[in-house]
This record gives C-alpha cells, sequence and structure tokens, in this order.
C-alpha cells in the first residue's frame, strides 16, 4: 500500500471549489426570483472561474504533463474534464449577459447550466481523488509528487494566493481547516506560510482563527 503524498491536499481545493459551486447555483435560482442581485450573481460567476481557471493551470502543469510523461495518455480524460468546463463556462457567460439585458429564459438556462457545472466538476474532482491520486502514489516517489505539488503551486501567481488560501479557509469546516493550516505548513517555507496565515486570520476573524492558531503551536 502506498504511502500518502502531498498530492491528497487537492480533496481541501476540491471540497472549497464544490461548496463555492453549491452557492452559485443557490444564488443563480435566487436571481431568477429577484432575491440576488445581477450584480452579486456576476461576481460569484467571475470568481469561481477564476478559481477554476488557475486550478485547472495548475494541475494541467503540475500533474497531467508529469503524469503522460511516464504513462501516455492516463491523463487525457482528466484534461479533457477542464476543456469540457471551460467550454460550458464560455456558453454560462453569454447567457448571463442575455440575463443582464432581461432574457429571463436566458437567466433560466444558466441556472440549468450553474447545475451542470457543480455536476461535472464534482466527478471530475471525485474522479481525481479516488483514481489519480492513487495511481501517482503508487507509481512516483515522494519526492517526485512534492515536484508536482510545487509545479502546480508554481503556476498560481501571488496576488491568486494571496486571495485563494483565505478563499480555501472560508470555505472549509473548523476541524477541516486545520488539516488545511497544517499541510500548508509542511508544503511551505516559514515566511510566505506567515504570510498567508495573516491573511486568513484578517479573512475568518480571531474568534474562528483562534483554533488554527491553537493548533499550528501545539
Amino acid at each position: 500500500m502506498s504511502n500518502p503524498g502531498p498530492l491528497r491536499a487537492l480533496k481541501y481545493i476540491h471540497t472549497a471549489l464544490e461548496r463555492e459551486l453549491e452557492l452559485l447555483e443557490a444564488d443563480a435560482m435566487l436571481a431568477l426570483a429577484g432575491s440576488v442581485s445581477f450584480e452579486d450573481l456576476s461576481e460569484r460567476f467571475d470568481w469561481t472561474g477564476y478559481v477554476l481557471d488557475y486550478h485547472a493551470k495548475g494541475e494541467d502543469i503540475g500533474v497531467f504533463g508529469t503524469v503522460n510523461d511516464r504513462m501516455p495518455h492516463v491523463a487525457t480524460t482528466f484534461e479533457d474534464d477542464h476543456r469540457v468546463e471551460e467550454t460550458l463556462r464560455e456558453e454560462m457567460t453569454t447567457n448571463l449577459a442575455a440575463f443582464g439585458e432581461g432574457n429571463a429564459s436566458a437567466g433560466e438556462a444558466f441556472a440549468r447550466q450553474c447545475s451542470q457545472l457543480l455536476h461535472t466538476t464534482v466527478r471530475h474532482m471525485n474522479k481525481e481523488e479516488a483514481l489519480l491520486v492513487p495511481l501517482i502514489e503508487a507509481n512516483f516517489s515522494m519526492e517526485e509528487q512534492g515536484g508536482m505539488m510545487g509545479k502546480m503551486m508554481g503556476a498560481f501567481p501571488e496576488d491568486f494566493m494571496a486571495k485563494g488560501i483565505p478563499w480555501v479557509f472560508k470555505r472549509l469546516d473548523s476541524d477541516t481547516r486545520v488539516e488545511y493550516a497544517k499541510a500548508l505548513q509542511g508544503a511551505m517555507p516559514p515566511a510566505p506560510f506567515s504570510m498567508h496565515m495573516n491573511g486568513v486570520e484578517q479573512a475568518l476573524g480571531a474568534s474562528e482563527w483562534a483554533p488554527i492558531s491553537e493548533a499550528l503551536q501545539a
């Protein structure tokens, strides 16, 4: 049985993405009823797309390319999932713009596509965790797996990291926040880790930050 590798930390990002997509789906339905503004819906859709784009870019660069070098075509199905998601979001962008101009049927189509995006993305992420990560752990050394994680994180610009890490923490429950903080502590040099934890503390507030701080100091 393979030892747990660093790519298992993907589950924290996946959990946050699933929650964000659930919120997008809910906001789309509320916007149809006039309970959420078009501006707020657009802002959430833009943020969700921003995160999905960089997450896919990180996996394409850091994981899939390395896997394909050793096991050609294994990662193709996962890369194809990313392209399907991108095409769907292009269609959603068109429908959302039409909804903003008063086209109710376009808004209904956008809401349906939010549900589709949620389910296709969650299926893709579950497939990665259940199939791809164990395959990598069985066929790549711990050093090679660490290299994949390093390449993936290296694909993220600093402004994305500064926004993205606090966002992940806000979408996790209290126990999982502690797990994620410890995973980051083990993966980052002390200085950037401290900087990002300051951002997390500001995003969560003192009461929600306290259990994380205590766990890191234990």
